[in-house]
């Protein structure tokens, strides 16, 4: 028994249980079972609620149910009508160098579908001919270079919204027996209810740990204060008998068989012993206490360097918070 319990502490602390510095190694135990402190009474409701609040499970649904929450609104807004209103206003300046550019006819030619007519109606004659408008035939053309100025016009010119541009406009999209997004709107809405019913069920299973927890402390801490009456039973029947035995009132076997009614006893005192170590253990846990009872941080862990001591097993006494 001994040895099994020794294989099975070097597999859970050791890195290579086959190293061989670790063969035929003896673990002894330099710790002894603490005495067993008051008992924490703290109301079912105010427990399972600190539960509530610290485990880890119940923040991860939480987060879940949020997102499922945004996505289920993102879904439902792709089945409302689109409207999108943009608007633009452009300043421009105007500087540097302008090229006007001029033509003048120099020659003319008759249109002879545009005669010139009187009030009547009646086409005007010259010298017994009739008179048309002329159409520009050849044409001279000249430039003239302008002056704009420089940047500083530029910027006058934009002070003074002498160029403006404006653009506006309204885009709207509606959405016609749209399947697709029908179909994502329902997968949301199906996957909100199961994480809903996901958070509600971890939300039970918290508060049937911490029931179960209580439950267990409640009973190590009476199988402790009962084993602790039945040794100190078994020594004073011991010696008890002892005395008898000294006396010649009594007889070898009967001394024996209370040493080992006493042995058992010890046993059973120090198994109760450690098994409210192990439910006080389980207790913390189920609050979401483990972390903060044992002194460590997860800011610690990922940085990887530790800031404070641990409150951990087989911590010395000397490096626990507030130790001497």
């Amino acid at each position: 028994m001994v040895l099994q319990e020794q294989t099975i502490l070097i597999n859970a602390i050791a890195a290579n249980p086959m190293a061989p510095e670790l063969q035929n190694l003896d673990v002894i135990p330099t710790d002894d079972i603490p005495a067993p402190g008051p008992a924490e009474n703290i109301p079912l409701q105010e427990a399972v609620n600190e539960a509530w609040s610290n485990r880890p499970e119940l923040k991860q649904a939480q987060l879940n149910l949020k997102n499922l929450g945004i996505e289920v609104k993102a879904t439902k807004n792709s089945l409302l009508p689109i409207v999108n209103a943009y608007g633009e206003y452009q300043a421009t300046g105007l500087g540097g160098n302008f090229v006007s550019t001029n033509e003048t006819a120099t020659s003319y030619t008759p249109d002879l579908q545009a005669p010139v007519v009187n009030t009547a109606g009646d086409p005007v004659l010259v010298n017994n001919a009739p008179v048309y408008i002329g159409a520009p035939l050849n044409f001279t053309t000249t430039s003239t270079v302008l002056s704009q100025g420089g940047l500083n016009d530029d910027l006058r010119q934009i002070g003074n919204n002498r160029f403006p541009t404006y653009v506006g406009g309204l885009n709207i999209t509606l959405p016609i027996r749209n399947r697709a997004a029908q179909a994502d709107a329902a997968r949301a809405l199906l996957d909100e209810r199961q994480a809903q019913t996901t958070y509600q069920q971890t939300q039970n299973t918290v508060m049937l740990d911490v029931r179960n927890a209580i439950i267990a402390l409640e009973q190590d801490h009476a199988r402790v204060d009962a084993a602790a009456r039945a040794s100190v039973l078994a020594q004073e029947t011991l010696d008890a008998e002892q005395k008898k035995f000294q006396l010649g009132a009594s007889t070898t076997f009967l001394v024996i068989q209370d040493q080992k009614d006493l042995t058992s006893a010890e046993g059973t005192d120090l198994r109760a012993r450690a098994d409210l170590v192990e439910a006080r253990v389980n207790y913390e846990k189920a609050l979401g206490r483990t972390l903060e009872t044992n002194n460590i941080t997860v800011g610690d862990a990922k940085s990887r360097t530790i800031t404070r001591n641990p409150n951990i097993p087989g911590t010395p006494s000397s490096q626990l918070p507030g130790g001497k």
